[in-house]
């Protein structure tokens, strides 16, 4: 650069690139890590006669209760991600038949605007100016079921010249169909966190103290203090050089 060039204008700082967001996990990492341990503990032994014996020699019983424990707990996991699975295909059921009704109520709303008045409360009742997407579950099929109640029948409360029908009795149909939807949807939620509830309490209630006593018997068989001993005390989780601690 020679003396007469100007100073380059420093170049602002990159900034530093947004971590995505994990998406959270169906089955917290806790859970998931208990599981793991509880499973080594229980394939060891299995699959090693010697590690076996050795435990047994140190009062070890509850390998076939591990065992158990595990069978219950995948059974669990596998409850809660067919349950998620249909609570997101609910969900989908829900939101075509949100907007099934949206459409739906479009001419009743053009009728209601073509009859009332501008700002009139009539307007209002037939959803005229209502946010109709964003409205909740309670909202839309209480206002369905009003208009349906004002419209139907064969001596109606309110007419609204220039609708047909058809328009009207669907509905009664499209009512039913976002209520169900709703109710499924709900219903598939609830069963998927009482299998989350039931995964939780056999965990901590039933297979976290079988795995603690097994991990227990093979402190006793297989002590810290004989480093021939370093690989079978990591295959149980143990530290493979020191007393564990829990």
């Amino acid at each position: 650069m020679t003396p007469n060039e100007p100073t380059p204008a420093p170049q602002p700082a990159a900034e530093p690139a947004k971590k995505k967001r994990k998406s959270p996990q169906i089955i917290d990492k806790k859970i998931q890590d208990e599981m793991t341990v509880a499973e080594a503990c229980f394939t060891v032994p299995g699959e090693d006669t010697s590690i076996m014996l050795a435990l047994v020699d140190r009062l070890w019983d509850g390998h076939s209760l591990l065992g158990q424990s595990l069978v219950r707990c995948h059974e669990y996991v596998g409850d809660i991600t067919g349950k998620r699975l249909a609570k997101r295909i609910q969900s989908a059921a829900e939101l075509a038949a949100k907007q099934e009704l949206g459409v739906a109520l479009n001419p009743i709303i053009v009728a209601a605007r073509d009859k009332y008045p501008k700002g009139s409360a009539e307007r209002a009742s037939y959803g005229h100016g209502e946010d109709l997407d964003g409205a909740s579950t309670g909202i839309l099929l209480d206002l369905v079921a009003y208009i349906f109640g004002q419209l139907s029948g064969t001596a109606p409360k309110d007419t609204l010249p220039g609708l047909k029908p058809a328009e009207i009795a669907i509905l009664d149909t499209l009512h039913k169909k976002y209520k169900d939807a709703d109710w499924a949807q709900t219903k598939a939620k609830r069963t998927a966190e009482k299998a989350l509830e039931l995964l939780k309490l056999e965990v901590e209630d039933v297979l976290v103290p079988l795995r603690r006593k097994c991990q227990n018997k093979a402190e006793l068989a297989f002590p810290h203090t004989d480093k021939k001993n370093r690989t079978t005390r990591k295959s149980f989780h143990l530290p493979p050089d020191k007393r564990a601690i829990d």
